[in-house]
């Protein structure tokens, strides 16, 4: 006995609670339909979107086509009698709009691919005294975005090298005006540092622009839309109330800038959204402290217990080497600590950043592992003190790779669907800087 099939119909209706020109603009945007394909679906005539779908396949097409305000139904087909004719062109569209699940992300760089293109820009960057790092960042850009893929299709990095160029210029001279300042007048020193965290808002927010408008998927690129006087609020207001709280409000301030920067991008004209509570940011705080006192805790424990050791093998010997021998041994739970609790830090922040974060109706998904992480920057750090820094190029592509096998879109439909918006020329300057002062955003 044949297994019964299902068709998914359409006569036009609208589910209750939906705006009909609503549905009708995202269906047509979603399914791309031209002016008559539109009209087709949307006469009120039944239309047959699938046709020949197992009961399962039917029932969750219907509930994601029913979730955008279409009220489809269900058909049970003859199996004796021949198959409907074909649909509207929506048919092979509404199989990839609707189809969703996980979405990994994919890394295909190689660690000695890079090298030769980083060996190049270093030795480039140095005959040039510099000027060749603005095309060395694009080259590399280039490199891991596009080796960096999802569903099929590589991100694209956009930058124009010339733009970067000139930001980058602005910012070295801005650089150079505020080491120099200090050794004429530490007035003057004192005032271009409070120069700097009056404009750090403002490169924040530039550096969020630049690296979004430059940053592509299938020919569609993201884009900023977050307020200067959000980032105000965000990165100079509420860390003055931190400080003012005696850090008691910094886990706080930090989730307010996490969302500042997820929720001001789009993609296309789609916006981003961000949902991670602020009860998870105090425990990862609390936790990455707790690593810190704890190995501080262990580093006096451990001189207890060996100082008189010390001693004794010591007896005879210049006072000022049983010191230095004190300060390595008492040197080594500390740096262990701060070791661990960066890399805690760095993976249960990449975790809530990603699985707090949305796009429209998908979602993201992002599973760092503190001991698979714990090693991957163990490694890399080895490496890069056994090499005399040689090892950057397999570190970072290690990185990445690691950042890939980790992460994934929850896709709830097509990832196909996202309308192009174009943007404004955007300034290099700002992101430069942000890089020149070392202000890290981390988003």
């Amino acid at each position: 006995m044949s297994q019964s099939t299902f068709s998914l119909t359409y006569d036009g209706g609208i589910r209750d609670g939906f705006d009909a020109e609503a549905v009708k603009a995202r269906v047509i945007e979603l399914l791309r339909l031209n002016e008559k394909q539109g009209q087709r679906v949307f006469s009120g005539a039944s239309v047959v979107l699938r046709h020949g779908l197992s009961e399962d396949d039917a029932v969750r097409y219907c509930a994601r086509l029913n979730a955008i305000g279409m009220a489809v139904a269900l058909r049970m087909e003859d199996a004796a009698a021949p198959p409907p004719a074909a649909p509207v062109a929506p048919v092979s569209g509404t199989q990839d709009a609707v189809e969703g699940g996980i979405v990994p992300f994919e890394f295909r760089g190689e660690g000695g691919e890079f090298f030769r293109i980083w060996i190049v820009n270093v030795v480039l960057s140095i005959l040039t005294l510099g000027i060749y790092s603005a095309w060395a960042k694009v080259r590399t850009q280039r490199y891991f975005y596009g080796n960096t893929r999802l569903a099929g299709s590589s991100f694209e990095y956009l930058a124009d090298p010339v733009r970067i160029l000139k930001g980058r210029l602005i910012a070295f001279g801005l650089l150079v005006l505020y080491v120099v300042s200090d050794q004429f007048s530490p007035l003057f020193g004192i005032l271009a540092f409070i120069a700097l965290m009056l404009l750090m808002p403002w490169i924040v927010h530039s550096s969020l622009r630049f690296r979004n408008h430059n940053s592509a998927w299938r020919g569609v690129r993201f884009g900023f839309d977050g307020s200067l006087g959000d980032a105000y609020r965000n990165w100079l207001l509420w860390p003055i109330a931190g400080a003012l709280s005696l850090g008691l409000l910094m886990p706080w301030v930090f989730r307010k800038q996490i969302a500042y920067a997820i929720e001001g991008s789009r993609f296309g004209d789609t916006r981003f959204g961000f949902d991670g509570g602020v009860k998870r940011i105090y425990l990862i705080f609390g936790a990455c402290l707790g690593v810190l006192l704890l190995c501080v805790v262990a580093a006096g424990f451990v001189l207890g217990l060996v100082t008189p050791a010390v001693v004794s093998a010591s007896a005879g010997s210049e006072p000022g080497m049983l010191g230095l021998v004190l300060a390595v041994i008492g040197m080594v739970p500390p740096l262990i600590g701060y070791f661990l609790a960066f890399a805690l830090f760095v993976a249960w922040m990449t975790n809530y950043r990603f699985n707090g974060s949305r796009l429209g109706m998908h979602r993201f998904e992002a599973d760092y592992r503190f001991g698979s992480y714990t090693r991957l920057v163990l490694v890399n750090t080895l490496g890069m003190v056994f090499t005399l820094g040689l090892f950057y190029p397999w570190a970072k592509v290690r990185s990445a790779r690691y950042a890939a096998e980790h992460t994934r879109v929850i896709a709830d439909g097509s990832l196909d669907e996202f309308a192009a918006s174009q943007d404004q020329d955007v300034n290099a300057t700002g992101g430069e800087m942000g890089e020149l002062f070392d202000i890290g955003i981390g988003f």
